[in-house]
């Protein structure tokens, strides 16, 4: 049985993350070709540049914690009934999934077609220059290439982790020690196994059926957790700024990452968990709002690229405190714009939005 407390964390966790994504699907900067996925290296400015790949890196652990907690989900009850599952999360996983994906499909078509004449919009041509059916299911299901709304290559590796539960199960519960010894070592190198985007989907997918085996639940601090923290922030910092003295490159880069989210998985959790003791009524929000959460996820991008576009033009890019300013302002008016829209359609479209939030409602619960 989940306690309570468990229950609490993972649903605040949830939203926190997702929030999270969307600082780092914000991307470079209007007008500069610094991605802070390289870290801080040539920048034009160096605080907004330090602040968005920071943050980036910060919430590169949501995959890891959202595959985590999906795996613990399955098995805290004991064997799952596979099939079962199954048949529910293509309910409320895969059909809201292909929905979204088709929606931001045609909206990036319809972009597309209304700025190629005067070049508008480019960022918006995922192939449709060469448009082929293969493009039009790429950009939907993601067969060859990560879908057009991008952030769908975690519901694409989740749903073959889903389908490969038996197997993983199995294995961890007779030979646990082998299966991470293998499994995460291939991870750990940065090896991707055929129609997997990555593999840390199900490397964590897996930690977190270990997890439910053997009933952990997280009741208190974790040990040495300021430890934790620390670590996590140190191996973000060293990241984002070694690249300086490599000419842009990460030494031993897929291995520090994989070492990176490893740590974040636990650094985060603590943090979770320290949010909960020490400012309780934001803890309680993102528990009793974690309904918005598959909606945010589905609908930040590209809403958030949009967004960036607009205040870039209205506030413009060329100084740190105009950068600093539109990093701030982007996520926090796309997901607010998001709740908003979830909230009135919620309400006056209401099987609509169970829809397009894989049946999952708002519910507010009183403290």
């Amino acid at each position: 049985m989940m306690k309570d407390t468990t229950v609490e964390l993972i649903s605040a966790l949830r939203l926190m993350l997702i929030m999270g994504l969307v600082w780092v699907h914000f991307g470079p900067f209007p007008g500069a070709s610094l991605d802070p996925f390289t870290g801080v290296y040539q920048a034009d400015y160096f605080v907004p540049s330090s602040l968005n790949s920071f943050f980036v890196y910060f919430f590169l652990s949501a995959v890891p914690v959202l595959s985590t907690i999906s795996g613990y989900l399955l098995s805290f009850k004991g064997k799952p009934a596979f099939m079962k599952l199954l048949k529910k999360r293509a309910i409320t996983v895969l059909l809201p999934s292909i929905i979204w994906t088709s929606l931001w499909l045609a909206f990036a078509f319809t972009l597309y077609t209304l700025g190629k004449e005067n070049g508008s919009f480019t960022y918006y041509d995922y192939h449709f220059s060469d448009f082929t059916y293969w493009t039009m299911l790429d950009g939907i299901f993601g067969l060859r290439t990560e879908p057009f709304a991008f952030q769908f290559w975690f519901i694409h590796d989740l749903i073959l982790s889903l389908i490969f539960s038996p197997l993983i199960y199995f294995l961890i519960k007779r030979v646990p020690l082998l299966y991470f010894l293998i499994v995460g070592g291939l991870w750990f190198i940065g090896w991707t196994p055929p129609i997997f985007y990555y593999l840390k989907v199900t490397i964590f997918f897996s930690f977190g059926i270990i997890l439910a085996q053997k009933n952990w639940q997280p009741s208190t601090l974790l040990p040495n957790y300021h430890l934790w923290i620390g670590l996590f922030v140190s191996l973000i910092l060293i990241r984002i700024y070694t690249p300086i003295f490599f000419e842009g490159k990460m030494p031993y880069e897929s291995m520090f990452e994989a070492t990176l989210r490893a740590s974040g998985v636990i650094a985060v959790t603590c943090i979770g968990m320290l949010m909960r003791k020490n400012i309780p009524k934001t803890f309680s929000w993102l528990s009793r709002h974690s309904g918005y959460a598959f909606f945010i996820f589905a609908a930040q991008f590209p809403t958030v690229i949009l967004i960036k576009e607009v205040l870039a033009r209205v506030i413009g890019t060329n100084s740190a405190l105009k950068q600093s300013v539109i990093w701030i302002l982007t996520p926090i008016l796309t997901i607010s714009i998001i709740i908003i829209a979830a909230s009135l359609l919620a309400k006056h479209f209401k099987a609509l939005f169970k829809v397009l939030n894989g049946q999952r409602t708002i519910i507010y619960q009183k403290n």
